[in-house]
Formats: structure tokens, sequence, C-alpha cells
């Protein structure tokens, strides 16, 4: 150290600045940067995990069913799935508001229509008479129908069911009642999440028809 001048001067071997085995250093750096891989790897599959099974519950919902989901993950996805549950509940009651109250209303409507079947009844008959009592037959008809889907929406829920057996059954039924109806299907295993007495009903309307 130089006081006058104010410098100071340090000397170090040259052996000193390099490492006596290079080798093993470039096999820790490796060792460090697999370990380093394989942590990010873990943290990123957790981190996608609950992002795809928010992903699975919102295709299911869009497609007409309810799974089971539970938020997890980061913060944002947790708070991503607690959204999509309110926004679920919110439409899963709107569209149940609006089931009842159309089905309220088409219940209302079979009075009207049967003092008008009443009243067509009692004229004389006629060809006008006739179409007026058709229609008000198909106009039951589609009631009906109504509220048979709203009982439906209101009552079944999808299951894991085989729609192959579903078909059978429905077949083995309509031939008990008489009806010629041959099932040419393929018999192979599988399960689908269906409604089954929705499905029964639409079969059977479009088979009667």
């Amino acid at each position: 150290i130089d006081t006058q001048e104010g410098n100071i001067a340090l000397s170090v071997a040259r052996s000193r600045m390099s490492a006596s085995n290079p080798h093993q250093l470039l096999v820790l750096m490796v060792a460090l940067g697999l370990f380093m891989t394989w942590v990010a790897y873990l943290f990123l599959r957790n981190q996608l995990k609950p992002i795809k099974r928010l992903s699975d519950a919102a295709e299911a919902f869009g497609k007409g069913r309810v799974v089971t989901y539970h938020p997890s993950g980061a913060t944002e996805v947790r708070s991503a799935g607690h959204a999509f549950l309110d926004m679920r509940a919110r439409i899963e009651g709107m569209i149940e508001q609006h089931t009842l109250m159309l089905s309220g209303v088409s219940h209302d409507l079979r009075t009207p229509l049967t003092r008008m079947k009443l009243g067509l009844s009692m004229l004389d008959e006629g060809p006008e008479v006739e179409a007026l009592l058709r229609d008000v037959a198909e106009m039951e008809a589609l009631l009906a129908t109504f509220l048979d889907f709203a009982r439906s929406e209101a009552l079944d829920d999808p299951v894991a069911i085989d729609p192959i057996a579903l078909v059978q059954a429905l077949v083995d039924d309509l031939a008990r009642g008489g009806a010629r109806v041959d099932l040419v299907l393929p018999a192979r295993g599988g399960t689908l999440m269906l409604r089954p007495q929705a499905v029964r009903r639409c079969l059977t309307n479009l088979i009667s028809n």
C-alpha cells in the first residue's frame, strides 16, 4: 500500500485464478442444471393441472354436463375457478327459472284449449270444425311435448349409461306393446353421459311418428 500515492497493489498467484479440477466444476454445473430443470418441470406440471381441470369442467358444462370441480393451484387460477363456479350456478339458476316459467305458462294454456275443444265439439260437424279440432289437438300435443321436456330438464340428470342397452330396452318395450321395430346396431360396449328419460322419450316420439 502506497500511503503517499494512495494506490493499492494486490498480488495473486496464477494457480489460484483457475480451478484445479475443471471437470468437477463442469459436472457440478450440469447436475445443478438438471436439478433446476426437474424442479421447474414439477412446478409447471402442478400449475397446469388446475388449468386443465378448469378447462375440462368448462367444456363439459358447455355440452350440458356438470362435473365436480374444486378450485386449486395458484391464486389467479383459484380466482378463475371460483368465478367459473359462480357463473355456472347463475346460468343453472336462470335456466331453471325460465324452464319453470315456461312450464307454468304451458300448463295455463291447457285450460283455454280445453274450453275451445269443448266448444267446438258442441258445434255441428263440418270441414271447418274438423280443421279447428285438428289445430287444437296439435296445440295440445305441442304443449304436452314441452311439459315433458320441462319435466325431463328438472328431474332427469345426465348419467353414464350404455346407449346400445338403452335402445335395446326401448325396442323390447315397444315390441311387447305390439309395435314392429327392428334394431340394427353393432353390439359394442361403452358408456356415454346421457339423460335416459329424455333419450327414451325422444326415440319413442321418432319411432311413433
